[in-house]
């Protein structure tokens, strides 16, 4: 009878399919029924969109402010994703739901962030507005007070914007909160760009650039 030799591949083989992660977690996988693995894969398929989607979202408006809060949960993610590779719905599906709560804390952060950064901007071109319509009406140019009607509007439509986002993060919808702010910033700062001279309007565009970007500065 020959001998059985284990040659270095087989020996490959063989270390891989009992060493892999799917089958170290076997045991648990026997702790789950069909009906978990069913409930599991649901959850799995609409958070696995539903977070990157966030996630994207959250990584494209942090990195103009340098801020990183969403690396922690771009991280949790793809853990997430790696138990879906290795077969661990059930795990992968109580993973994603952490993951969803901890993105809604960082766009609770971030919401405050962009609350407080509209909040200032719109008081500086409110300041701005109310000099300007001063110097409107005592020189009765109906140019000059035209200009103030039109900025006068989008003050109010930025301020409507300002306090839509308020409403929005009280009722703890803060990626929605954050678009008001976005819309409310860049409309702020259309008004003190539409007032200014050429100098001052320089020194806006040097202060707000960020903002700018983060809006797209083709819009103003």
């Amino acid at each position: 009878m020959r001998n059985f030799i284990l040659t270095p591949i087989f020996a490959l083989i063989l270390f891989s399919v009992t060493a892999a992660p799917g089958a170290q977690n076997s045991s648990e996988n026997k702790n789950y029924n069909y009906l978990d693995e069913f409930k599991a894969k649901k959850i799995v398929t609409r958070l696995s969109r539903k977070n990157l989607k966030d996630i994207k979202f959250m990584e494209s408006i942090s990195l103009k402010y340098g801020y990183k809060g969403y690396v922690p949960v771009k991280k949790e993610y793809y853990s997430a994703k790696m138990e879906v590779i290795r077969g661990n719905l059930v795990l992968a599906g109580k993973m994603l739901e952490t993951n969803k709560k901890n993105i809604e804390t960082v766009f609770k952060k971030i919401s405050e962030k962009f609350s407080n950064r509209s909040s200032g901007i719109i008081n500086h071109s409110v300041s701005m507005i109310s000099a300007y319509h001063i110097d409107a009406y005592e020189s009765k140019d109906p140019d000059k007070i035209k200009k103030f009607n039109a900025n006068q509007l989008r003050i109010e439509v930025a301020i409507k914007q300002q306090k839509s986002g308020d409403e929005a993060k009280k009722n703890h919808s803060f990626r929605t909160a954050i678009k008001h702010y976005r819309k409310a910033k860049s409309i702020a700062i259309k008004v003190l760009k539409r007032l200014s001279g050429p100098e001052e309007s320089k020194k806006i565009t040097e202060k707000y650039s960020i903002d700018m970007k983060d809006y797209g500065t083709d819009h103003f």
